[in-house]
């Protein structure tokens, strides 16, 4: 079922970025849903499939390489020639979508690494999520998710960093737009694997359960009835996505209808490809259909969002589908039920 949660937070970030009056603070909120997956995927994966010998390591480092950069660039050519193309349409999209100019520019938005605290100009706008995905890979895979104790210990230097944060009064953007504030939701993400057995005896909810309240925080974020979404309302539905990947965790597959398995795969395959590609597709929509004219809020989501569907099915086909025959060979045979899992 982790593949439809990711297709959610994904359709939860364009709703964000093309839809705002209604989504309010749902992409930020699905951004740190994506990190606590993220945490509880690698240290399954570092502990069940690859370990932490060099050759497991080398494993693991091909695989996140074939899971991340391939459908990445793929769609950054789509990106560029969609800029290049229609670049006042683009930018007034997105002002961040823009043809970057420097190199170092280039090459921040072609191997990832840098984006986040580097150019203006990017050509995938949320890509600098994924320099932070990458930079808690390689501290997961060095050793910080092999032990309970040392996820324990990265957890509680997380949650008292974050409480720091939240004393003095940091601005937003310490506690989301940075290596250490991800921090607290990759480190929830590596309990749950380790704590898996004592969660889900007392702490597991649920599915149905689960899910209506993680829509409930995200309506409570949304309507700010427990204030400022840069409070309360964010680390609630933080705490909420815990609370779903336990009880996702806690499903048990076996048990599941083999049409709501194909769901959850064919869903989860399309999850990454829209996150990367909803803004480029918008600016296309906004050319064609508006004139370059920006809509009425809201016009620019429904008149995007099947295309956007249909662009990450292209790349699913052209691409990933390809791809995931290279990355099951590197995984090994042993724990192929874990790829759609990992996403």
């Amino acid at each position: 079922m982790l593949g439809i949660f990711r297709y959610v937070l994904a359709l939860m970030v364009t709703l964000s970025h093309l839809w705002t009056s209604l989504a309010g603070w749902s992409g930020v909120t699905a951004v740190f849903g994506f990190y606590v997956i993220s945490g509880y995927l690698m240290t399954s994966v570092l502990n069940q499939t690859y370990g932490f010998s060099p050759k497991g390591l080398g494993r693991y480092a091909l695989n996140r390489f074939l899971r991340i950069y391939p459908t990445y660039w793929f769609v950054l050519l789509l990106a560029a020639l969609v800029v290049a193309t229609i670049p006042r349409d683009a930018f007034y999209t997105n002002f961040k979508l823009s043809m970057p100019r420097e190199m170092t520019d280039w090459l921040a938005n072609i191997f990832i690494v840098g984006l986040l605290d580097g150019p203006i100009k990017v050509l995938i706008p949320p890509a600098w999520t994924l320099d932070i995905e990458i930079f808690f890979y390689v501290l997961m895979g060095l050793g910080l998710s092999r032990y309970r104790l040392f996820v324990l210990a990265w957890f509680a230097a997380s949650l008292s960093y974050t409480l720091w944060l939240l004393s003095v009064d940091a601005p937003f953007a310490d506690r989301y737009v940075s290596y250490a504030a991800a921090s607290l939701p990759f480190s929830i993400g590596a309990m749950v694997y380790m704590y898996r057995q004592a969660l889900a005896q007392y702490v597991c909810l649920p599915v149905p359960i689960a899910t209506v309240f993680f829509f409930l925080t995200v309506v409570v974020a949304r309507m700010e009835w427990l204030g400022s979404p840069h409070h309360g309302g964010f680390y609630i539905v933080l705490f909420a996505s815990f609370l779903l990947l336990i009880a996702l965790n806690n499903f048990d597959p076996q048990h599941r209808l083999k049409t709501l398995r194909s769901i959850d795969g064919f869903l989860g395959n399309l999850a990454y490809p829209i996150f990367l590609c909803h803004w480029q597709v918008a600016a296309v929509m906004l050319h064609l259909v508006f004139n370059g004219d920006k809509p009425a809020d809201g016009g620019l989501w429904l008149a995007s969002i099947v295309f956007i569907h249909l662009v990450a099915l292209l790349v699913y086909f052209v691409v990933d589908r390809n791809v995931s025959r290279a990355r099951d060979k590197v995984r090994g045979k042993e724990r192929l039920n874990l790829s759609t899992m990992e996403g």
